[in-house]
């Protein structure tokens, strides 16, 4: 199982460089890690910042960026690769373009009717896998 979406907290400790106030990160809170089942894990690209603070417009190095976007994978399924579409925060204080790819051999197989929630939105999607090696899923959150 693969769930998906903005959860709203921290998932993965990150160090991106900023200047921002600690008076502007106190809705800045962890995902409770030890509230997991055991052998669920987390898939989330460590590189790209999906969320950042918005007491200023962005300017980049300066507001405090973090990760709440990714994918909570059961104990089967194992990732091999999670990617962010970096936009530089041009549209809005989130980022949603991201992609995850499994480690797992599901042979050009077709997955339909995969609905991905989040607290303001629903993308229905359908997920080819392109290889014989992996399944990429690729979404974009729009808000409802």
């Amino acid at each position: 199982m693969v769930i998906g979406g903005d959860w709203n907290l921290r998932l993965t400790p990150t160090d991106f460089p900023h200047t921002t106030a600690e008076e502007f990160q106190f809705w800045i809170r962890d995902f409770p890690q030890d509230k997991l089942p055991n052998g669920w894990n987390w898939a989330v690209d460590p590189k790209t910042p999906t969320v950042r603070t918005a007491q200023k417009p962005y300017v980049n190095g300066e507001n405090f960026t973090f990760v709440i976007d990714g994918f909570l994978t059961s104990p089967n399924v194992r990732a091999s690769d999670v990617s962010t579409q970096d936009f530089d925060f041009r549209f809005a204080d989130l980022q949603r373009k991201l992609g995850f790819r499994t480690a797992d051999n599901y042979k050009n197989e077709t997955f339909q009717g995969i609905r991905i929630f989040s607290r303001r939105s629903v993308v229905d999607c359908t997920v080819r896998s392109s290889s014989k090696i992996s399944m990429r899923i690729d979404f974009t959150l729009a808000s409802l």
